[in-house]
């Protein structure tokens, strides 16, 4: 799902066992916009979510195919099944009786569902599709937000109660600025993300993040806001370097906030990210980077893919626990 404020889009596809797309109709990007009233009424938004779920899986079960699952990925602390809070969707909150059981919802379909954070399911759709035994964070700056999961050696690591690798709430030293989604002073998210950048931007009449990120090196006022987004994200890197000590750190950008051209202004993100890790105890200079840079559009397609993955790593992890390591050596009657 892809959300903003309230849960107002649905982002949907169906896919092969392999997470690939299917090749008639059903295997294109689907979107669904969600009424006013299922974006303020969860009950309602339930219903709506099953519709389309419904829309995307009848066509697939008319011609045959059996539909194994399905994975649904949002945003926020999400554990277990359960919507904890997510400042985007609107759902939740710091009470245990504010939780949203999403997934339990659900169980009118006839299949089952696996509904997880959107980062950390793309953290188990990059371990499944080739990275096994590595240990790694993968972070992604989202144009409201900034979400992150962690494979340790080679699984999947949600913490003890699914919030292990989330670096967009933790307090930098940049400065005061409020986060828009929580309300605390210094968050990553207040200085990091697209959102952050532009609105700081309001004064200079620039509303595109594209068109911010071209403007020349020269003009200071402007380098200074990429210099601070950079910064926070280092510092929000920092702690997670220190505490779980990544091989590599694997993060998402797009393509404003990732710019090789060093007389834009841009280009100053990526640079005070890589400068601001050094100050990690012992490893920062140690601890590889690799920038995944995509299009929204691109990360639409990959989200929903992550989202099969989770349905996959279901479908392993069921297979893991019924089989006896030891009957794989032993020969038949």
């Amino acid at each position: 799902m892809d959300v903003e404020n309230r849960p107002s889009e649905l982002v949907g596809m169906v896919t092969n066992l392999g997470r690939e797309p299917l090749t008639d109709n059903e295997g294109r990007l689907h979107r669904y916009s969600v009424s006013p009233a299922g974006r303020e009424d969860s009950t309602k938004f339930t219903e709506e979510l099953i519709t389309f779920i419904d829309r995307l899986a009848d066509p697939v079960v008319e011609r045959g195919h059996r539909v194994l699952g399905c994975g649904i990925s949002v945003s926020g602390h999400v554990d277990q099944g359960v919507v904890r809070i997510s400042y985007s969707a609107g759902w939740g909150g710091p009470k245990a009786e504010d939780a949203f059981p999403l997934e339990e919802q659900l169980v009118s379909l006839p299949f089952g569902v696996a509904l997880d954070n959107d980062i950390t399911s793309l953290a188990l759709h990059q371990n499944i599709s080739g990275r096994p035994r590595e240990s790694y964070a993968v972070v992604a700056v989202l144009p409201e937000g900034v979400g992150g999961g962690l494979v340790i050696h080679g699984g999947t690591w949600r913490g003890s109660q699914g919030m292990a690798g989330e670096i967009g709430h933790i307090t930098t030293r940049i400065g005061k600025r409020a986060c828009h989604r929580c309300g605390k002073e210094g968050c990553v998210e207040a200085y990091a993300t697209p959102y952050a950048l532009l609105d700081q931007a309001k004064p200079l009449g620039i509303t595109d993040l594209e068109e911010l990120a071209s403007r020349p090196s020269t003009e200071e006022s402007i380098v200074k806001l990429f210099r601070s987004g950079g910064r926070a994200l280092g510092q929000g890197l920092e702690p997670l370097i220190n505490w779980v000590n990544p091989a590599s750190i694997y993060i998402y950008l797009p393509p404003s906030l990732s710019m090789e051209n060093r007389f834009l202004a841009g280009h100053a993100y990526r640079e005070e990210v890589e400068s601001e890790i050094q100050h990690s105890f012992s490893t920062g200079a140690r601890t590889r980077l690799f920038y995944e840079v995509k299009s929204g559009a691109e990360m639409d397609a990959l989200g929903v893919r992550a989202a099969a993955s989770l349905v996959l790593g279901r479908l392993i992890d069921h297979v893991e626990k019924q089989q006896d390591p030891k009957s794989l050596l032993r020969r038949p009657n």
